[in-house]
């Protein structure tokens, strides 16, 4: 029982502090006065469950319905986000279409509809970074700091003074010409004047790709109008908790609270609908909602989420096996025994500091870990929350024991420019660790987006002092658009030119689908894509408006190299007899791994260590592969074809991932019982 939030505070930190309290998972907290409750989780996104009677009825009714259902062994059904998510998905569908319907600009509803929902994936951001108390207001009289119930105040009173045009240009400022700038301070500061109130608005300048501004059909994307944004924030947004960490949920008069986590599933599931439907064919006025179902005209369309138990129990149960083997192969049985027992130790003799250096420099930074169907990015998401895990208690250690060490006094120093220990541990991850792609480009423009969430969801703004919030990183060539199952693995693979040629008379040892030699390609080219390859890396870090400039060139480049790979893959599908056209071919997105990636598939490395450490995912799962694809995947990824000759997807994403993995690499997928026969891989 408490009287206080500062008490829950106390207990919380003294609970999770305490090393013989290691093992809890849960507090309860109860206020007997006012009859709230309040639940805390150790592990999860969604941290922290609340209940109070004078909650909204609506609210009230799923709190309730939680209690009902919980048991001892049904703890984390009261941290269940089913509910919030159908709610906010079909709310957000509701403003999109009613918002792309609007626009006059543009002639295509899939543009329609991605410039809406750029804008909106911009303001749910700044509703985010405002609970973080990061952005300030500031007049000639006070300072404002916008929290979670100062960002409602904040937008009640600028929706109420504004039209929407007015409205839009207002928001669309603060995205491109505040959010979107570089300042070397780190901070920028630009001044307004709605109905003769002047005010500055303050905020970290965070650039990245989110708040760059797009043209849509020619057409700058601020110069695009369309209506029903002050609807969508005072009926929508205002109403809801946008809570990033740990923070305590309190306010009673809102639906519901929304996560990082609960926005990458909203956004799963309307790219899944999107896929359903056909973004490229889409017409808005066949997009309905009937009885909390949507339709795109008789068809309903939509699709569930991976829970976030199971990204978690997948990420975990890869990655750490992954560290251990890798620990175990260098040091034998006393390194697997101290990584098996690293969140238990503080005291660590010579050996064993060595060990954990190793870990860190040799290890963490360099593990590669991949989701070749990534969708909003779930599983990559707790993948980075583990690896975040390992990497604090790693740099605990060796900031406590080893910090006279060269090495470990250079990432100190680093640590210090930053505004906190976790940010740089998480940008490093994201820049280091983490890749992902799918056939969706919606798809990775979520995913994006959560990981810019994630990543600024650790600062502490308590903490930042002097101190400079870093740009967020260029995510261009971590997360990227194509076909996993079509393309080179490893463009050593492209030294050899192959054409098909018929057998003829003379050449009797040759059959019908047998090929020759008949170029050697130069060996230059070879030296041109990694030489080119290399040069991108350097662009992940940079602010994203400076990268634009200096990338202008280098993307001229990027693009003839992939025209070269894309004529010798087709070259290679011709030669192995399958019709294709070239129009056809390109339709299919290929995805070149060993020059997107070319980090991972290094031909400076040998054969053997090539390759992701790790694959994690959800792959997609039905028949639903072309000819063209059934082909090259049978020819070259051994998949056999299915029950009555159907292929099941799923199968050949398995099948695929082998060749990108490394060799003794990691794959764990989630997987239907019984899906595939894979005869011969190596």
């Amino acid at each position: 029982e408490v009287s206080s939030n500062e008490e829950i505070e106390e207990i919380r930190r003294e609970l999770l502090s305490n090393k013989e309290a290691q093992k809890v998972k849960y507090i309860w907290f109860f206020f007997s006065n006012t009859k709230k409750l309040k639940v805390y989780r150790k592990i999860g996104e969604v941290k922290w469950f609340y209940y109070s009677p004078k909650m909204r009825s609506d609210y009230l009714k799923s709190r309730e319905d939680k209690l009902n259902k919980f048991s001892p062994n049904n703890m984390n059904i009261l941290f269940d986000i089913r509910d919030i998510v159908e709610k906010f998905y079909w709310e957000l569908w509701k403003y999109r279409v009613s918002m792309a319907e609007s626009i006059k600009d543009l002639k295509e509803d899939k543009n329609k509809l991605l410039v809406v929902q750029h804008f909106i994936d911009r303001l749910i951001f700044f509703y985010f970074l405002a609970q973080l108390k990061l952005v300030k207001i500031k007049n000639e009289k006070t300072e404002w700091v916008l929290d979670r119930k100062n960002t409602r105040e904040f937008f009640k009173w600028v929706c109420n003074q504004l039209n929407e045009n007015d409205l839009q240009d207002f928001l669309n400022k603060i995205f491109f010409d505040v959010f979107g700038q570089v300042r070397e301070s780190g901070f920028i500061s630009k001044e307004f004047n709605i109905r003769n109130e002047k005010f500055s608005v303050i905020s970290p300048c965070l650039n990245g790709g989110l708040f760059i501004e797009e043209n849509f059909e020619g057409i700058p994307e601020r110069k695009i109008k369309f209506s029903g944004i002050r609807n969508l924030i005072l009926n929508v947004l205002n109403k809801y908790n946008w809570i990033i960490g740990e923070e305590l949920p309190e306010e009673e008069d809102v639906i519901g609270d929304l996560t990082p986590e609960i926005i990458g599933h909203i956004y799963e599931k309307f790219v899944v609908s999107l896929e359903q439907i056909g973004l490229g064919k889409i017409k808005l006025k066949d997009i309905q909602n009937v009885r909390e179902e949507l339709r795109y005209g008789r068809k309903k369309i939509g699709a569930y989420y991976t829970p976030e138990e199971i990204t978690n129990y997948i990420s975990m149960n890869t990655i750490y096996p992954c560290i251990r083997d890798k620990l175990k192969e260098k040091f034998g049985k006393e390194g697997e025994e101290l990584f098996d027992n690293l969140f238990k130790k503080n005291v660590f003799n010579k050996k064993e500091l060595e060990i954990i250096k190793y870990l860190y420099f040799e290890i963490l930074t360099k593990i590669k870990i991949c989701d070749n169907a990534c969708g909003s990015g779930s599983f990559l998401i707790a993948a980075g929350d583990i690896l975040l895990r390992l990497y604090s208690k790693v740099l605990k250690i060796l900031k406590k024991n080893l910090s006279s060490d060269n090495d470990v006094k250079e990432v100190l120093k680093e640590i210090q420019k930053s505004p906190t220990r976790n940010y740089y541990i998480a940008r490093q991850i994201i820049v280091n660790n983490l890749y992902g792609v799918d056939i969706m480009e919606g798809a990775v423009e979520i995913a994006k987006l959560r990981f810019w969430l994630w990543l600024i969801s650790q600062v502490d703004p308590k903490k930042l002092e002097d101190k400079k919030i870093e740009t967020l990183p260029n995510l261009d060539f971590n997360l990227m658009v194509g076909n996993t199952l079509i393309g080179f693995v490893d463009i050593e693979d492209i030294e050899f030119d192959f054409i098909r040629v018929e057998p003829k008379k003379r050449w009797k040892t040759l059959t019908d689908k047998q090929y020759l030699l008949t170029t050697w390609i130069d060996k230059n080219k070879i030296k041109w894509l990694k030489e080119l390859a290399k040069e991108r890396q350097k662009f992940k870090t940079l602010p994203s408006h400076e990268a634009i400039k200096l990338k202008e060139k280098l993307n001229e480049e990027l693009g003839k190299a992939r025209e070269f790979l894309n004529e010798k893959f087709y070259n290679m599908l011709k030669s192995k007899g399958i019709k294709i056209s070239k129009e056809e071919f390109l339709k299919l997105k290929p995805f070149h791994w060993g020059f997107e990636f070319y980090e991972v598939f290094d031909l400076e490395k040998p054969k053997e260590e090539r390759g992701f450490d790790v694959i994690i995912g959800n792959p997609p799962y039905g028949d639903t592969l072309n000819d063209h694809e059934k082909r090259y995947c049978e020819s070259e990824l051994k998949i056999c074809s299915g029950r009555e000759g159907s292929y099941n997807i799923a199968a050949v994403f398995i099948g695929r991932s082998f060749y990108l993995l490394k060799q003794n690499g990691y794959l764990s997928y989630i997987v239907p019982n019984t899906i595939c026969r894979i005869t011969e891989f190596s």
